[in-house]
């Protein structure tokens, strides 16, 4: 798209500028090499349509991150970086429900952590049960003691990891989750 909008731009350019543009400039080297990027920009369009094509036919894995702590969704957002994922990350229950209530998104799986204000992650996941919310549900959490894993449990929460974690684990577990 951007390669697209600068070929039009830069030809609209080229049309009108009076001086320093390649079939306008005297400088037979400077018109050799606005051409030759002319014409690498013109390839770019070209493959850049290409490579968004095949992005779009493969759906990419929607996450929603559910902490507190910003420094914990940062390292999400850092671990499931690319196109294989997309990572929403909200600070707490409430904004959870919200995204979720908007019905604007569907998410695949979503992290939740134990220990945040308003709702705990056992409230918000019981919450989300009783809307119906069937996305696959991991905790991700330094407070899971007994009681907490059986209440997850109850609520068919899919997976539980401890902080901290090892990021090829997790990266893993997600995976496997969503498979």
């Amino acid at each position: 798209m951007f390669a697209a909008s600068f070929t039009r731009s830069y030809r609209r350019s080229y049309r009108q500028s009076s001086r320093g543009l390649a079939a306008e400039s005297s400088d037979p080297s400077r018109s050799g090499v606005t051409l030759a990027l002319f014409h690498l920009l013109l390839c770019f369009s070209r493959y850049e349509h290409c490579c968004l094509d095949s992005l779009m036919s493969a759906a990419a894995l929607r996450i929603l991150a559910v902490d507190n702590e910003p420094s914990v969704i940062f390292s999400l957002r850092y671990i499931f970086n690319g196109p294989r994922y997309d990572l929403t990350g909200v600070e707490n229950g409430d904004a959870a429900l919200a995204r979720i209530d908007s019905g604007l998104e569907q998410f695949d799986i979503i992290i939740v952590d134990q220990k945040m204000p308003h709702l705990s992650g056992v409230e918000l996941v019981d919450e989300m049960r009783k809307r119906g919310i069937n996305s696959k549900i991991m905790v991700l959490s330094a407070h899971l003691s007994s009681e907490v894993r059986a209440a997850f449990e109850r609520m068919d929460v899919h997976l539980m990891f401890p902080k901290p974690f090892d990021v090829r684990q997790l990266r893993t577990a997600v995976d496997q989750l969503a498979a």
